[in-house]
């Protein structure tokens, strides 16, 4: 048994039965360590922004071209989509033909915007997939609790074949208005990753993509740190006079910046693993470009968000 083993305790269904998952807890080794595996992962989270909202010289055909670029050019094995429509997942698969999805559509119909996971498929076999509703019992399509819209999170089981691992991503989109609807949507997430720790018969490794809506101090950021490791953070703190380990300035991490281009504070997009990963890097993609010209030149970015790009081996 690894030292820290704790307990992964999830409180399942209505009834209030308690099932218990194992979860190792292991402290990460530092960012540079020497790599366990050949061969990293490279996990992006990223809100794009739905393609068709009204943002005037932001509107996603005049960055699509810029977002394409960028993924081809990051190239991730694994990449988490928030706010994706149909048409912009089909343009993405098309410029990433290499890489397989699925996704499902936030609303009862299955339409709507979709919290879409894409993998390589050459080095990843789709074991299982599926989606369940931000809301009681999981139900597909409903606004719950003080939430303003229905919420959704999509999930793929993937074996890793050339690590010969596997494991579970999660992708989801919490609510920008309810502060009850983020904290039962994080409870949730947990009850479903202790749920499929049940099904397998033992723990597996878990990988979650998201934008919570809500900065690392919050309760349901702190629910899923719980038990879930904060991957950006993990490589971006200071050391002390007297060497103690700092936290991580949060002031110059923002990942929504409002087409402003500036971090800020606001850091409200994650990608989280279970301590069965190391980080190797991490960053912020800030890509820009100048839309105009003369006194009139703006800035064009990649979406309102961030997109979060980090690299991880397998302990």
């Amino acid at each position: 048994m690894k030292p820290g083993l704790q307990l992964f305790s999830i409180l399942l269904g209505s009834a209030g039965l308690l099932a218990t998952a194992c979860l190792a807890l292991c402290l990460p080794s530092p960012a540079g360590a020497e790599a366990k595996a050949i061969d990293p992962l490279r996990v992006m989270s990223f809100n794009i922004r739905y393609g068709t909202a009204d943002d005037g010289p932001n509107r996603w055909d005049r960055r699509r071209e810029h977002v394409l670029a960028m993924l081809k050019q990051r190239d991730p094995d694994l990449i988490g989509l928030q706010e994706c429509l149909d048409f912009q997942l089909e343009q993405i698969k098309a410029a990433l033909p290499g890489h397989a999805a699925y996704a499902l559509g936030r609303e009862k119909d299955g339409g709507g915007e979709m919290c879409a996971i894409l993998w390589r498929a050459d080095r990843f076999e789709l074991i299982d997939s599926g989606s369940f509703g931000l809301a009681p019992e999981g139900k597909l399509g409903e606004t719950a609790w003080d939430a303003a819209l229905p919420r959704i999170c999509s999930w793929v089981h993937l074996h890793d074949r050339l690590n010969a691992r596997s494991f579970w991503l999660y992708n989801a989109h919490f609510d920008h208005v309810g502060e009850q609807a983020r904290l039962e949507s994080a409870k949730l997430l947990l009850q479903r990753i202790g749920e499929s720790f049940m099904a397998n018969g033992a723990e597996m490794p878990v990988l979650l993509t998201g934008d919570f809506n809500c900065t690392p101090d919050s309760a349901p950021m702190q629910a899923l740190l719980s038990q879930l490791q904060d991957c950006h953070a993990l490589g971006n703190f200071t050391y002390s006079s007297s060497n103690e380990r700092l936290p991580m300035d949060e002031s110059a991490n923002g990942t929504f910046h409002n087409w402003t281009g500036e971090a800020g504070s606001r850091r409200i997009d994650y990608v989280l693993s279970s301590p069965d990963f190391s980080l190797i890097s991490s960053e912020l993609i800030r890509d820009s470009w100048r839309v105009g010209k003369g006194r009139q030149a703006t800035l064009g970015y990649l979406s309102d968000h961030f997109p979060l790009m980090v690299e991880l081996y397998w302990d």
